[in-house]
């Protein structure tokens, strides 16, 4: 892993929705691969869609399906099926996740790559956990025994027992042939939860603006971390930081300004722009949302209505667009993820969210752009010395 200001570890999403073919991934990581600067391919774990069904869908027209989402375990495979030398990335939570077939999974996957497999495991949300039946109130207690146990179980070559709140191992363990060893991050904040990265993950990573709100607050969370590792007897050098870049791409002005005023990036902006809604206030801004309302515990797509969707979207102004992503030309978001990179982050995961305005055409261009970025981001550190663990 790239440490400081070595060359940083590089994501590109891809797509989850299950209207995109599995068949697709093979054309997408071979981009990324001859590119040279992506170092992993790049989904998430979510059960439902981003938005109501039929949001944003003029009268008359049929509403496509929003809430079909491949398994992004699934999707990690197609990619190394399709790449012996890419690395994978996926995000999941530590109440939907079992440790010992997550870690066996991980296994495989890094056992079929000469990249790196990495899983960053949040607490949750609220919209994969409340609908299909999962636990609520346990996110902590469940991701502190999920972290011990993926570590304890890539670590131990013998049967081991293990007694902890929500999961329990007795004299077990998975076997000694590990050929490659997957990376267990941290997606997320708060003090307890940094607290555990800090002990048992690999790396702590979490998406600006949407949760990290400006450098300043990464530089000092990076510090503090590194602190607390150190204090947990491990080695701070080696552990990562990862910031997401959502970004919105385009070389037209006026395209840019078109999907700033668009529902459905206004309905990205007033749900996601900031986790924690209060934040807004800090930009001079009103949530468009009652007080208190979180995107991680009160967003429920199944129980909201596309036209309950369109009534905020009405309230959102455009400036809460522009503060929602980085907004521009590839180049002046390498200059945004320059400035991360310098303040700590050893990893940048990037995403364009100008195709929830352009639409699935608009694909093909955006990744393109986005292998701008990342040509960027990797041609500004080559001439600093990079650190492997």
């Amino acid at each position: 892993m790239s440490v400081g200001m070595g060359s940083p570890r590089i994501a590109v999403a891809y797509p989850n929705h299950r209207s995109t073919p599995l068949a697709g991934i093979r054309d997408f990581v071979t981009a990324l691969d001859r590119s040279g600067v992506v170092d992993q391919f790049w989904v998430w774990d979510e059960l439902t869609g981003w938005a109501p069904q039929g949001f944003g869908v003029p009268a008359g027209v049929e509403a496509p399906d929003a809430h079909s989402t491949h398994d992004p375990f699934i999707e990690c495979a197609f990619a190394l099926a399709a790449s012996p030398r890419i690395g994978v990335r996926m995000t999941t939570d530590g109440v939907r996740s079992r440790p010992a077939e997550l870690t066996r999974t991980l296994l495989s996957l890094a056992s079929a790559t000469e990249g790196t497999v990495t899983c960053a495991i949040g607490l949750g949300e609220a919209r994969h956990m409340k609908p299909f039946g999962h636990p609520t109130g346990q996110a902590l207690s469940r991701l502190q025994d999920i972290l011990v146990l993926v570590r304890t179980l890539l670590d131990t070559d013998e049967p081991f027992s293990y007694s902890g709140k929500r999961w329990s191992i007795d004299h077990g363990y998975l076997g000694t042939y590990r050929p490659a060893r997957p990376e267990i991050w941290g997606l997320g904040g708060g003090p307890k939860f940094t607290e555990l990265c800090a002990k048992y993950a690999d790396g702590i990573e979490a998406s600006f603006p949407n949760a990290v709100a400006n450098i300043d607050v990464f530089a000092a969370r990076v510090s503090a971390i590194r602190a607390r590792v150190e204090a947990a007897g491990r080695d701070p050098g080696a552990f990562g930081f990862g910031v997401w870049l959502p970004c919105g791409l385009h070389e037209d002005p006026d395209v840019i300004a078109a999907a700033q005023e668009s529902p459905q990036i206004k309905w990205y902006s007033a749900s996601y722009g900031r986790m924690n809604q209060d934040e807004w206030r800090n930009e001079g801004l009103q949530s468009v949302f009652p007080a208190g309302w979180h995107y991680s515990n009160d967003y429920m797509p199944f129980k909201m209505t596309a036209a309950e969707a369109e009534a905020v979207v009405r309230d959102v102004p455009r400036e809460m667009c522009v503060k929602s992503a980085t907004w521009g030309t590839p180049e002046e978001a390498v200059k945004v993820g320059r400035e991360w990179i310098a303040a700590g982050a050893t990893f940048v995961g990037l995403l364009d969210i100008m195709p929830l305005h352009t639409g699935a055409e608009g694909f093909p261009s955006s990744v393109a752009r986005l292998l701008e970025v990342a040509a960027g981001l990797k041609a500004d550190n080559t001439n600093h010395p990079t650190e492997e663990n």
